[in-house]
This record gives structure tokens, sequence and C-alpha cells, in this order.
């Protein structure tokens, strides 16, 4: 799982950690910082800091078998003759 910031600036144009931060929330991956950069965005007074874990797109659940529509199977084939 990735994890995510949402920084919110209490001021429009805030910058830290080489951004400029709006008083609208965003939403970006914590790896884009370094360990220095991310303690200073939690730590800056002026920024509301979130960090959660992302959840898995759709495309990454484990794959479900797929089952062969009715009337494709090879009993009904021989059935069918």
């Amino acid at each position: 799982m990735q994890t995510l910031i949402t920084v919110t600036a209490k001021r429009d144009g805030f910058r830290r950690a080489g951004r400029a931060w709006s008083t609208a929330p965003t939403t970006v991956p914590a790896d884009a910082f370094d360990t220095d950069q991310l303690a200073a965005l939690h730590r800056e007074p002026m920024l509301v800091v979130e960090e959660r874990q992302a959840e898995a797109p759709e495309g990454d659940a484990e794959p479900v078998k797929a089952e062969a529509p009715e009337g494709n199977t090879k009993s009904a084939k021989k059935a069918g003759k």
C-alpha cells in the first residue's frame, strides 16, 4: 500500500518542502518527499497534514476465477451433437 498525505495550508500559497500549498486540501504520495521534508511538513503550524494508506485499486484485487458461460461446457457440446 502507498502512503498518501493530504496537506491544507492555513494561508493560500504558503510554501514548504519545495511546494506552494493551497487552502484547498492537496493529496500527494508521501514518497514524493524525503524524510526531512516530511518532518518539516508535519511540524509546520501553518499546515494541516494528514497521512493515510491508499486503498488498493479494484484492478489490484485478488483475481477471481471466471466460470464458463452456460452451454459452453464440454458436456453441453457433447449433448448437442
